[in-house]
């Protein structure tokens, strides 16, 4: 013979089947919202592709110009005479 289950057990089963329903539906609810957003933001910030490549070229391009600068500024006669009398006396020291 089987139990006899009472009605306020029933319900309470219904109403544990219904909540649990209802989580895994928020949950998958939740995913795609997620997977909406993330596909939005792809979309905003565009393509990082050719970034790295981008950012070594601008690199390039400040240390070229740090040595150009570098240059004109040893090759004046002002700072040339400075390193020639400290290369001079650092020579005759010994």
């Amino acid at each position: 013979m089987l139990p006899r289950i009472e009605a306020s057990a029933l319900a309470s089963l219904a109403v544990r089947n219904d909540l649990e329903e209802e989580m895994s539906a928020t949950k998958v609810r939740s995913y795609r919202t997620a997977h909406r957003l993330a596909i939005r933001l792809r979309r905003l910030t565009g393509s990082q592709t050719g970034m790295a490549t981008a950012e070594y070229a601008i690199a390039t391009l400040a240390a070229v110009g740090f040595a150009a600068l570098l240059v004109a500024v040893l090759s004046s006669g002002e700072v040339r005479g400075m390193l020639m009398s400290l290369i001079s006396s650092a020579l005759s020291f010994g």
